[in-house]
């Protein structure tokens, strides 16, 4: 291969010179849209964009900003929606103070193996967004409600995830839609979802039994904190747990 035909033919200019390019034009947006900032690695003309943003409205108009910067001839996104009330936006100044239920979640995601702050966050926004889209709308809406505004963010249903989550009977294989959310194995999905539905269930515990009342039996037990919750699930299991 010679080194002509091995060149890219993204306008010939260098990675590092169209990085430049992303930060300078996002620069104005993420100041305009009173967004953090974004991380930016180009290589071979594509763009992948690291960081936490506020709204999905915002992600949009990051990455199509970033499409339209010369010499781009991809974007990879991995802007997260949500970050936290905690989390300081550079218009907020002095950071506000954590609802007890976001520092329990916390709590039970680094008790689950995700022991930094941003593992922890995507983990729950997993595992919290999966759940709201198992439930029906009207009970999607009562168990939203119920959730502090630094955590109601992470309830966000994944946009990836096009499948009729009612059809989801066993925990199992709700553990594996979780597994695939927070990039996991099941066996450490199940662990986790058994510890954080609990927790969500105590913190709304005038309607904890309109929520957990669509829910399939196995995840009804799990919601209830049952003793023996996740057991059938486990027993059952025909498959190892994926990597």
């Amino acid at each position: 291969m010679t080194l002509h035909e091995w060149a890219p033919l993204h306008d010939y200019a260098t990675d590092l010179t169209i990085g430049d390019r992303v930060r300078s034009s996002l620069g104005p947006l993420l100041k305009k849209l009173d967004q953090p900032r974004v991380h930016v690695m180009v290589v071979d003309g594509v763009a992948t964009l690291h960081g936490d943003v506020t709204n999905g409205a915002a992600r949009a108009e990051i990455k199509s900003c970033t499409q339209r910067v010369p010499g781009v001839c991809g974007v990879r996104s991995h802007l997260f929606v949500g970050p936290l009330e905690s989390d300081t936006l550079p218009s907020g100044g002095r950071s506000h103070r954590r609802s007890r239920l976001s520092i329990e979640l916390n709590d039970a995601a680094h008790a689950c193996g995700f022991w930094s702050e941003a593992a922890a966050k995507r983990a729950l926004a997993g595992l919290l967004g999966v759940f709201a889209l198992r439930l029906e709308p009207s009970r999607r809406r009562v168990f939203t409600e119920h959730l502090p505004r630094d955590v109601r963010p992470l309830a966000e249903p994944p946009a990836w995830l096009d499948d009729d989550m009612r059809l989801i009977r066993r925990e199992h294989d709700f553990a594996q839609i979780v597994a695939l959310a927070i990039c996991t194995d099941v066996e450490h999905a199940d662990r986790f979802l058994r510890r954080v539905l609990p927790v969500l269930r105590r913190h709304a515990p005038q309607d904890a039994h309109l929520i957990g009342s669509g829910l399939p039996p196995q995840l009804h037990a799990i919601w209830a904190g049952h003793p023996c919750a996740g057991s059938t699930a486990r027993a059952g299991r025909a498959t190892p747990a994926a990597s």
